[in-house]
């Protein structure tokens, strides 16, 4: 009887460990004020923290909108390194040593780190 039980305890850990729950999606931060904003689903309304009621997808395309003006997908990025003389090699080494955001299965990085390495590159030229 005691190794029938330890069984069953041994497979409930076993299906705790695989059969994970869900975890919510980062949608964007509140307009009000500030506060990240997660839900299981890309539509509907959710009441943030305030009491601000927010509209997921309208919050959503707002999101993915300022990723777009300040952040870069990954072909954008070699286009914009490659035009200026960056090799191929370096450009995978600087995009693995930058971080990205991961948003809606895309990696976006921020120009302005990117920007930054290119400078950094352009300084060790000329000194």
């Amino acid at each position: 009887m005691e190794c029938a039980d330890d069984i069953h305890h041994w497979a409930r850990q076993i299906v705790f460990l695989v059969d994970r729950p869900r975890y919510p999606d980062f949608i964007g931060l509140c307009p009000k004020c500030g506060e990240p904003i997660y839900s299981y689903t890309s539509t509907g309304e959710i009441t943030c923290m305030c009491g601000g009621i927010l509209d997921v997808a309208v919050l959503k395309a707002s999101c993915v909108e300022m990723l777009e003006r300040e952040y870069f997908t990954r072909r954008e990025l070699r286009s914009y390194l490659t035009e200026r003389g960056v090799p191929r090699r370096t450009q995978n080494r600087w995009l693995n040593e930058i971080s990205s955001v991961d948003y809606g299965g895309r990696s976006y990085w921020l120009m302005g780190d990117v920007v930054e390495k290119l400078r950094e590159r352009l300084r060790g030229c000329n000194a």
